[in-house]
């Protein structure tokens, strides 16, 4: 089975398990790529919705994979058992709902080896709330694919979560954002860009922020071209967002050059 660029770099982030859990399975693809390929020995694909599932257990017995491809309705890790995987893959799907998944399974998440983490919004909250509550980062990588970027990040779980809050709700979100502001710059450009990224200062981290540039700067002078009291409130915030990218920038730069960022 060939996977998407996006995919392919969640897979390849996944080390030889004995059982790995897909949450948010979807079809089923990368499941079926993981035991195709012989890097885990069993999975579990589990998935909220029920189409999707159906798809996953087509495709699943197509390729003979039934007795070794466990294919589950659940919400976040709910449907599996503590202890019964090594392993998880978090991929698709928004930054805050992602987080919610892993908190809600603590417990379960708790007992793992690692986490691999594919989420596609609010990166800073995501790598903050991550530190905070006590994992390792262990890798980052990113990829291309269709103009779009997406980082993996490869992710050890703490003994136990550092954090006394009952679930992650908008609110929570919006808190941790809003204390973010306060960071230095070479704090928030390590969050939002991923400090392994950084400092490995790859051809495709090189292109993404040159993309962010020119997306940021289109956004300020559409911006500026209509003067209004919202308009310039939005300015001054992505003004923040450009200095944290300059910033970014600088460390690739030190980073090729092997010269220091401070």
């Amino acid at each position: 089975m060939e996977l998407s660029a996006r995919l392919k770099a969640v897979a390849d982030s996944v080390c030889p398990a004995r059982c790995c859990a897909d949450i948010g399975c979807d079809h089923g693809f990368l499941s079926i790529y993981l035991v195709e390929n012989g890097i885990c020995e069993r999975m579990i694909a589990m998935d909220v919705n029920a189409g999707p599932l159906k798809r996953a257990s087509e495709h699943t017995e197509e390729r003979n994979f039934a007795d070794i491809i466990d294919i589950r309705l659940s919400d976040g890790f709910e449907a599996l058992e503590e202890g019964e995987a090594q392993e998880a893959v978090i991929a698709g799907m928004g930054g805050p709902l992602g987080l919610r998944i892993l908190y809600e399974g603590r417990e379960k998440v708790c007992k793992m080896e690692r986490i691999v983490l594919q989420l596609q919004s609010e990166p800073a909250v995501v790598r903050y709330v991550l530190k905070e509550w006590g994992f390792k980062t262990e890798n980052e990588v990113i990829v291309e694919e269709d103009s779009k970027f997406y980082t993996v990040l490869t992710l050890t779980p703490p003994g136990k979560f550092k954090s006394d809050i009952t679930t992650v709700k908008d609110s929570y979100v919006s808190d941790i954002k809003n204390s973010l502001k306060d960071k230095d710059l070479r704090t928030l450009a390590r969050l939002t860009y991923g400090r392994i990224l950084l400092e490995r200062a790859d051809e495709c981290i090189s292109r993404f922020l040159s993309k962010e540039e020119d997306r940021l700067g289109e956004i300020y002078e559409c911006l500026g071209a209509k003067n209004s009291f919202t308009n310039r409130e939005r300015m001054q915030e992505l003004e923040k967002d450009i200095e944290v990218l300059m910033y970014a920038e600088r460390i690739v730069a030190s980073s090729q050059t092997g010269s220091s960022d401070d």
